[in-house]
């Protein structure tokens, strides 16, 4: 037992070292190993902090994933944001954006975005589904049910 608490310590202290030399895997992996121990808080807080080291979309991505396990509605929305703004090619960002403000009870502003990535892609049926819900939260019945048969 004691054993397995030293070789886990030693695989963060080592990771801890590969991240000062600017290793970004070493960070990812560091995050992950958080993630694994179920501490979501401290590898939300090791990716806010390293994140200008990583250029790509996927730690942004796992960022906004934790803000909505810890139910951080306004957090994971502004990372959304932030990441569609970095990303403006991932639409999965814009997706992300819509849901958090939907889950806030924006029901306006996540109708925009939801009507806008409907438009995008009329045949995606994720798309004409969140539409459709997004039509019934707004109380417009009859235009919800339609999209909604067409899923």
């Amino acid at each position: 037992m004691i054993f397995l608490i030293l070789l886990t310590d030693t695989i963060e202290i080592k990771l801890k070292q590969r991240i000062k030399l600017k290793d970004t895997f070493a960070l990812k992996e560091l995050a992950n190993y958080y993630l694994k121990k179920q501490d979501y808080k401290k590898a939300l807080k090791l990716l806010e902090k390293y994140i200008k080291y990583i250029d790509d979309s996927s730690a942004y991505d796992l960022i906004i994933r934790i803000h909505g396990t810890l139910k951080d509605l306004k957090g994971g929305y502004n990372w959304s944001k932030k990441a569609y703004f970095k990303f403006p090619d991932n639409i999965t960002f814009l997706k992300y954006q819509a849901i958090f403000l939907d889950n806030m009870d924006k029901v306006e502003e996540a109708y925009s975005i939801f009507k806008k990535l409907y438009e995008m892609d009329t045949s995606n049926l994720e798309n004409l589904v969140n539409y459709g819900i997004i039509l019934y939260r707004k109380k417009d019945y009859d235009k919800a049910l339609i999209y909604l048969k067409k899923a």
